[in-house]
């Protein structure tokens, strides 16, 4: 049939109303995920997501979420005596990593 569309075997690209691209796939948890960005054409689309499956099929795809903490929590739980190294280390206890985190708490107070 002339003008039918093929189906994607992995993912899904659809028009916004903009115009653009918006791309996602099913992860292996079942878990719907969506491009970090649109795109201007559906090519570009279709390529962010042959990017996934294949990171997907070599097994090297890995959960964008994982690891995110609020930057927020880790900070207010970071000083002396919460390092794991049990403040041995000096980088991490001590005045210096006072002083870290007292400007990593008032950066992110700044930015929220």
């Amino acid at each position: 049939m002339a003008g039918k569309a093929k189906r994607r075997r992995f993912g899904w690209v659809r028009k916004l109303p903009s115009g653009r691209f918006q791309a996602s796939y099913l992860d292996p948890a079942g878990v719907r995920r969506y491009a970090p960005t649109t795109y201007e054409s559906r090519p570009e689309a279709v390529d962010w997501l042959t990017i996934q499956e294949a990171a997907m099929v070599r097994r090297e795809w890995t959960d964008p979420d994982r690891g995110k903490v609020p930057s927020g929590l880790a900070v207010r739980g970071w000083g002396r005596g919460s390092c794991p190294c049990g403040g041995r280390d000096r980088s991490c206890s001590g005045p210096l990593g006072d002083r870290i985190a007292s400007l990593v708490r008032r950066r992110t107070q700044a930015g929220r």
